[in-house]
């Protein structure tokens, strides 16, 4: 059983996962600001 991974398919699903990260990050910046006042 072979696995292909297309290059677009990499390319996708990279580009989900760091916008994913950033709005992760994003909301735990604003909850520790919020947290720290």
């Amino acid at each position: 059983m072979t696995f292909v991974v297309t290059h677009e398919a990499v390319s996708g699903v990279t580009a989900v996962l760091s916008r994913r990260v950033r709005d992760v990050s994003l909301r735990l910046c604003v909850v520790i600001l919020g947290l720290s006042r």
